[in-house]
């Protein structure tokens, strides 16, 4: 993946969700993992999968919203 700087990184997709019937991945960089993740939508078209971004701001704050709840509540476990 390439950032806004044309910066390469290698990304890992470490965890998925669900938000209103919409899939989305959480993205973070193979050499920096302490970095903050990356969300994406996830769309499928005939049987193939694409990372989209989200430029929806209602959109994003929802997603943001479930994620950060789900990262509290796997912390909480920890």
């Amino acid at each position: 993946m390439t950032d806004e700087d044309g910066t390469e990184r290698e990304m890992v997709m470490v965890y998925t969700f669900e938000s209103e019937e919409q899939v989305y991945a959480v993205l973070i960089d193979r050499n920096n993992p302490e970095e903050d993740g990356l969300i994406f939508r996830i769309e499928e078209e005939n049987e193939e999968a694409f990372l989209v971004g989200i430029e929806d701001d209602a959109e994003w704050d929802r997603v943001t919203k479930v994620y950060e709840e789900i990262a509290a509540a796997e912390n909480s476990k920890e």
